[in-house]
């Protein structure tokens, strides 16, 4: 409520507002002859009563705020939980490590995928000429990144795969060479395991 000189404004809209008694042309001089007598006087104004309350309670016992002033609500991070408080307890809640605004989690990171690494060997010692390249390997049961199906690599080709489960690696025939797979070529994957398999040719002799 602001306070003119000893007056309190309230705003009015449904109650008749007083005339200016007689004689009175300065309301502040009005609203202070008032308070010496300790009255109380009512003086409409532009839709406004201006209310001169008494020396006393001007002076020793200002009237309390009432239901909803001097309580705005502010918004803090407090223990990882955005909440909305008072403004007054503001300060001792940023003394205990609270933050002013909403809390700003980062995103929760992605799952973890799991991968198989396949490795293709060639043994050439019966005649043969073939190199890795020259199979063809697929991984059965499960999505892999870029396609489930590649050509054969003495280093590796490592594959992110997208879906959980039984897998299996397998490998078109190629004549001439018989195929042995290590125990990784198989099984089961989880969320985040991390297998390699190891699909040998050799070729067969004369």
């Amino acid at each position: 409520m602001p306070r003119l000189s000893g007056i309190w404004v309230i705003e009015t809209r449904d109650q008749p507002i007083p005339p200016v008694p007689r004689g009175v042309t300065n309301l502040r001089s009005f609203g202070r002859a008032r308070l010496r007598t300790g009255h109380v006087a009512a003086v409409g104004l532009a839709g406004l009563v201006l209310v001169a309350l008494s020396g006393a309670a001007l002076a020793g016992n200002p009237p309390k705020p009432g239901k909803g002033l001097g309580r705005e609500k502010v918004t803090i991070c407090h223990k990882g939980h955005t909440i909305t408080i008072a403004r007054p307890a503001l300060p001792a809640h940023v003394r205990h490590g609270d933050t002013p605004g909403p809390c700003h989690h980062p995103p929760a990171p992605p799952p973890a995928q799991p991968t198989l690494t396949v490795i293709k060997h060639v043994v050439d010692d019966n005649g043969g000429t073939k190199i890795a390249h020259d199979f063809t390997l697929t991984i059965n049961g499960v999505s892999a990144v870029g396609g489930n199906t590649f050509q054969g690599s003495e280093a590796g080709v490592t594959k992110t795969l997208t879906t959980l489960g039984g897998y299996s690696v397998t490998e078109a025939p190629v004549a001439g060479y018989h195929v042995t797979y290590s125990p990784g070529c198989f099984g089961l994957l989880g969320s985040d395991d991390h297998r390699t398999c190891v699909v040998t040719n050799d070729d067969s002799a004369p």
